[in-house]
């Protein structure tokens, strides 16, 4: 009987402060838009600042939400791991269900800024390895997808 090699792919952990930057940028650039465009509404309307109480609040949703999408990030990076073994591509992302493709089904793939994604003959983009993995580990999953169903590489 003959075992089978599992390759197991990890984010690279040196690509989570671009990703903090943007989830960042998002989020202050929001609270920062909410705040100006409340003061402007004020400032129009000519109505007190008592009628901002509802703003604390708000900013402090989006903060929370910031931290948590920042913590999520970090959970990403540390625990997503996509297995290959030469039959099959199983991902495993932290809080979603274990995905299983076989390299049979796959018909075609494409790379994206959001990674590689794979199609089959069913859906479109099924699977998307994400970009996070390092560049090395994205060249070797394409030329081996293209060998492997003699594509060319996308």
């Amino acid at each position: 009987m003959k075992l089978k090699s599992v390759k197991i792919y990890r984010m690279d952990p040196a690509k989570f402060p671009g990703e903090r930057r943007t989830i960042l940028r998002l989020y202050w650039g929001t609270t920062f838009a909410l705040i100006v465009s409340a003061l402007a509404f004020i400032t129009i309307r000519e109505l007190p600042l008592s009628a901002l109480w509802w703003l604390p609040i708000i900013v402090g949703l989006l903060l929370y939400y910031m931290a948590n999408a920042i913590r999520k990030a970090q959970r990403n990076i540390d625990e997503y791991t996509l297995e290959w073994d030469g039959e099959t591509i199983k991902q495993n992302t932290p809080g979603m269900p274990e995905l299983i493709l076989h390299v049979d089904e796959i018909t075609n793939f494409e790379l994206t800024s959001q990674g590689l994604e794979l199609s089959t003959s069913k859906h479109q983009n099924v699977l998307t390895i994400p970009a996070s993995l390092s560049e090395a580990d994205i060249t070797e999953l394409t030329d081996t997808l293209a060998k492997r169903l003699g594509l060319p590489n996308s």
